[in-house]
């Protein structure tokens, strides 16, 4: 908010009145932006938005009003980029620069009809003015109305039963038919009912999941180039590895990766039958630091894997081999920042979770996969017959494993 000074006069402030269309406004708000916020002084529910140039130019002369009702942030933006391209226009019109319009539109990211528009409404001598509504997005309904609506929609996400929104709005209607209030349209009804962030209507049924799982996440620490930020993690593969002596099943592999943050690219990683350890995480991390094009030669892949180096900060868990001496003797001979995630946050190091995601997306599949779905009355028996199932049919060994990683489309 500011003040506005005006030749021959005082400044303007806040509560200034003047005559304008031969009635009596008063200024209620200055913004910074240069937009002025004004309403009728025997009339609270007219106001006009005007722009400054305008009320100090042309406040005194007759206007054509542009409506836009419910004027936004997005409005006002709107306002100054057309401010915006009538200078240019008029600067390389001036300038005899072909198509003023079309490099004028470009400059500000606006396409050539928008353009052609906006230099029509300025020929036209139209004005940046906003019509301003007082009741936008105020509720229409009575106190006692919107209180029962409001109850008969919380009754809704909370219900577990599959309560539909007819159901309850036949619900809501002979209630307020009894109370003696006005009908709620259905449409109004559905309308309150979307409006609540998905996380609120959710969380009521399924509790903190439903937080879990919907509520908005911020980006998150993103390297802002190649080898700025990895993420390292262990992952159990949900896929049963059998012998490649006698084709006998072995159990399940453990993979240790590093992920890129910036380019979401595999940096290395190390496959094993053995659980999460200092080893495999020492492997996966040479992996990452040296090429690959033996490692593809010695897999029979066709290919390129241009990838590698030491990464300036890495990102594991708290598991008691990334807090190894190991790898602390490591990050100091690299030069390499630890910043583990904090425990229980597995949204720290969201990219490689939901790269592990996708890839298990992937192994379900597969024969063997050990994510199956029985057939038939789900029960403990029918889990254990499709399990067995699973193992009869598993057919990767360790090293096939490994080639189907490398040409997985993720």
């Amino acid at each position: 908010m500011r003040d506005i000074s005006m030749e021959g006069s005082q400044k303007i402030k806040k509560g200034y009145k003047f005559k304008f269309l031969d009635q009596a406004w008063v200024i209620e708000e200055i913004f910074d932006n240069g937009l002025i916020l004004i309403y009728l002084e025997n009339n609270l529910r007219t106001r006009k938005i005007v722009t400054l140039s305008y009320f100090t130019d042309e406040i005194l002369k007759e206007s054509k009003d542009i409506k836009a009702a419910n004027p936004s942030l997005a409005k006002y933006k709107k306002i100054e980029i057309k401010k915006q391209f009538h200078k240019l226009y008029a600067k390389m019109a001036s300038s005899k620069i072909p198509d003023p319009v079309g490099a004028a539109a470009y400059i500000l990211n606006i396409s050539r009809s928008t353009g052609y528009s906006w230099l029509k409404e300025l020929k036209s001598g139209s004005h940046l003015i906003v019509e301003y509504r007082i009741d936008a997005y105020k509720p229409k309904l009575n106190k006692e109305t919107e209180r029962l609506t409001q109850e008969a929609v919380d009754a809704l996400h909370a219900s577990t039963a599959g309560t539909s929104k007819s159901a309850m709005y036949r619900t809501l209607s002979k209630r307020l038919a009894t109370e003696g209030l006005p009908p709620v349209s259905y449409t109004t009804f559905c309308r309150r009912t979307v409006n609540r962030p998905l996380v609120e209507r959710l969380s009521a049924a399924q509790g903190s999941q439903a937080r879990e799982r919907y509520r908005p996440t911020k980006t998150g620490d993103v390297g802002s180039e190649p080898l700025d930020l990895v993420e390292v993690d262990h992952w159990m593969i949900d896929l049963i590895v059998v012998s490649e002596r006698d084709r006998s099943p072995v159990g399940v592999a453990y993979l240790t990766l590093l992920l890129d943050t910036a380019t979401r690219v595999v940096l290395g990683y190390y496959l094993s039958l053995d659980p999460p350890n200092q080893f495999a995480v020492g492997r996966a991390l040479l992996s990452a630091f040296t090429p690959k094009t033996s490692l593809l030669h010695h897999l029979g892949i066709e290919g390129e894997w241009p990838c590698w180096g030491v990464p300036k900060r890495l990102r594991p868990d708290n598991a008691k081999e990334f807090k190894s001496q190991l790898l602390q003797d490591l990050a100091l001979k690299y030069r390499i920042v630890l910043t583990h995630a904090r425990p229980y946050h597995p949204r720290d190091k969201a990219k490689i979770e939901a790269f592990f995601g996708t890839l298990s997306g992937f192994m379900k599949e597969l024969p063997g996969s050990t994510k199956v779905t029985p057939v038939g009355p789900s029960s403990r028996a029918g889990e254990a017959s499709a399990y067995a199932g699973e193992i009869r049919r598993a057919a990767l060994e360790l090293s096939g494993t490994s080639r189907w990683m490398k040409s997985a489309p993720c």
